[in-house]
């Protein structure tokens, strides 16, 4: 966006927040979770941590660096943290998960995704929520305050809006009954 190719974008906004060049707008907010098949280990321990969960491997996107400033420190099955931003990086890094549930079969992965993403898995019994953890995602638009958006980004804009409330209304409905 800096260098003027793109007017609007859609993703983490937690960096651009507080820089001054940029104006951000938050969707959601949205929670990811843990998800594991129905009889992973991690699911019989009676009370986990972030390190006991760092011990399997993980799938899902990337995790921006105020998410892994919480997690443990050290070398984990987990994945690693990206030396240049601080980033999260799973083992096994997916930027479209939807067929990450496909990956848990027969697998010690823990997935992260947000429950909609996970929704038929869940319905199949395939896939389960890992109780106690969650993160808040601060996902959003932003684009240069110095820069005017055109009728069209303005139009996206308010079809995404649109969306995102029929995402986070499924959501609370799965949450009621998976979570």
């Amino acid at each position: 966006m800096l260098e003027e190719r793109a007017d609007l974008g859609i993703g983490e906004i937690s960096g651009l927040r507080g820089d001054p060049r940029f104006e951000t707008e938050a969707l959601g907010p949205h929670s990811a979770r843990f998800f594991c098949r129905p009889d992973h280990p991690i699911l019989n321990q009676g009370s986990r941590s972030l390190k006991h969960m760092a011990a399997y491997p993980w799938a899902g996107p990337r995790l921006p660096g105020r998410i892994a400033g919480q997690l443990p420190t050290g070398d984990f099955p987990a994945g690693q943290i990206d030396p240049i931003n601080g980033d999260f990086v799973p083992a096994m890094q997916l930027n479209i998960p939807m067929s990450l549930g496909l990956f848990l079969q027969g697998t010690d992965l823990l997935a992260i995704a947000s429950l909609g993403l996970l929704e038929s898995e869940l319905a199949a019994g395939t896939a389960v929520p890992v109780p106690g953890f969650t993160f808040q995602s601060a996902y959003g638009f932003g684009h240069l305050k110095a820069r005017s958006l055109s009728p069209a980004a303005l139009a996206y804009m308010a079809e995404i809006r649109a969306v995102e409330t029929e995402f986070m209304q499924r959501e609370e409905q799965l949450a009621a009954i998976y979570c």
